[in-house]
C-alpha cells in the first residue's frame, strides 16, 4: 500500500463513504480499501457519523462522515496500521 503526502485543498463538510474513496482517499492510498474495510476502520477509530434520516437504524438513509476528521486520522495513521491486504481493494 502507497500512502502519498499531497492533497487537494477540500472544502466539504461532510461525505459519504463513496464520496470519500473517489477524492480524499484516492489522494492518500493506493489502492483505496473497499467499503466494507473503511466502514469498520471508520468505527473502530470512532469516528462520528451522520445519518440523513436518524430514525433509520438499519439500511434507509445515507451515512455521513466529517471530511476533517478523516483527514485528521488519515495523517494520524501514516503507517495505516491495521488494513490487512484481505481488506485492501486491488
Amino acid at each position: 500500500m502507497r500512502i502519498t503526502s499531497k492533497r487537494p485543498a477540500t472544502r466539504a463538510r461532510l461525505a459519504t463513504i463513496d464520496q470519500l474513496r473517489e477524492t480524499l482517499l484516492h489522494t492518500y492510498l493506493d489502492p483505496v480499501p473497499t467499503r466494507r474495510a473503511l466502514k469498520e476502520w471508520f468505527k473502530r477509530a470512532n469516528l462520528s457519523s451522520l445519518k440523513a434520516n436518524p430514525a433509520a437504524r438499519r439500511g434507509g438513509g445515507t451515512v455521513w462522515y466529517s471530511v476533517a476528521q478523516v483527514e485528521r486520522l488519515l495523517r494520524q495513521r501514516s503507517g495505516m496500521a491495521g488494513f490487512g491486504e484481505s481488506e485492501v481493494a486491488r
